[in-house]
């Protein structure tokens, strides 16, 4: 235990530092010397709408950043791979078009950005799934890849772990969900937060007993809210979830900490849990916490979380 206490205060250490020099993180990139990464700037459209498939769309706008400051991109490639909400009838990746170097504008940091557009119906057409199978939870998983006029291709598996993840929101990947848009009033404000279950596991409880925090918008079906995980530690980390039509569930959260992996919670093997969409002053999420230990040694446990709008 004491090792591991050790490491986490450690990442603490460096996350704190690294939030306050966002400057010079920013150096760091300006001085690389191969590679491309992309950059998410705003998800403008996050879901597909169950209800309007004729005229959904997803829409992210990214910014890419090389070596030249943009000078080494060719194009951009897109790709989707179909989840089925049942699991019956996945639908392995397949590419869906490419945006030529000519097509992004410069953006304020003077690097090309682009206002990425696929819409439901283009995504099954390169599929060739019906959309009348389509159910809400059902997913698009895309994928983009950076082509530079060297010949290189640089995508999610490729880009490098902090490029990709903790600094620079470029995942290279997006999950798109069929789902029911909410209101951007809805499900956001001020809420009391109650830990039902999660109490007296091997880090401590998995959050505070009781608090009050903001729910705030993501997306039209997602919500998050700031939490301070692990009682026994007290990390401040982001607790993300996506109502879809009838059902919320809690998006998985790498936390980048962990005893040389890093600890994740999400749906884990607890079911999505039912919600009203008429009705926001209240919801309740069940999860699990551990679905990934890090290399803890430390099994997922079951978390329930009761929110009361204030």
């Amino acid at each position: 235990m004491k090792n591991i206490k050790i490491f986490l205060v450690a990442f603490l250490a460096v996350l704190s530092v690294g939030c306050e020099n966002e400057d010079k993180i920013a150096l760091q990139v300006q001085n690389l010397e191969t590679g491309a990464f992309l950059r998410t700037i705003e998800v403008v459209s996050g879901g597909y709408d169950f209800l309007n498939l004729d005229t959904a769309e997803f829409s992210v706008i990214v910014e890419e950043s090389d070596a030249q400051d943009g000078e080494e991109l060719e194009s951009m490639d897109v790709y989707v791979a179909y989840r089925d909400g049942n699991g019956d009838d996945d639908v392995s990746e397949v590419f869906v078009k490419s945006i030529s170097a000519s097509e992004f504008t410069t953006g304020e940091n003077g690097l090309p950005r682009y206002n990425l557009k696929v819409t439901a119906q283009e995504s099954l057409s390169a599929l060739g799934v019906d959309e009348a199978d389509l159910v809400p939870g059902d997913q698009f998983r895309f994928r983009l890849a950076v082509n530079l006029t060297n010949g290189a291709t640089y995508t999610a598996q490729n880009s490098g772990g902090n490029l990709s993840g903790l600094f620079f929101s470029s995942p290279f990947r997006y999950n798109v969900t069929v789902g029911c848009p909410l209101e951007d009033d809805q499900f956001t404000g001020q809420y009391k937060v109650t830990l039902v279950e999660g109490f007296d596991q091997p880090f401590g409880d998995f959050t505070s007993a009781e608090f009050t925090a903001n729910v705030s918008a993501s997306t039209s079906t997602k919500r998050q809210v700031d939490i301070a995980w692990l009682s026994n530690y007290g990390f401040g980390v982001t607790l993300q979830f996506e109502f879809v039509c009838t059902e919320v569930s809690v998006i998985r959260n790498s936390t980048g900490i962990g005893c040389g992996g890093s600890i994740a919670f999400g749906q884990g093997a607890v079911a999505a849990t039912p919600f009203d969409i008429d009705d926001d002053s209240s919801f309740t999420l069940k999860f699990q916490d551990f679905v990934d230990d890090g290399g803890c040694g430390v099994s997922p446990y079951n978390v329930e979380l009761k929110f009361e709008k204030q």
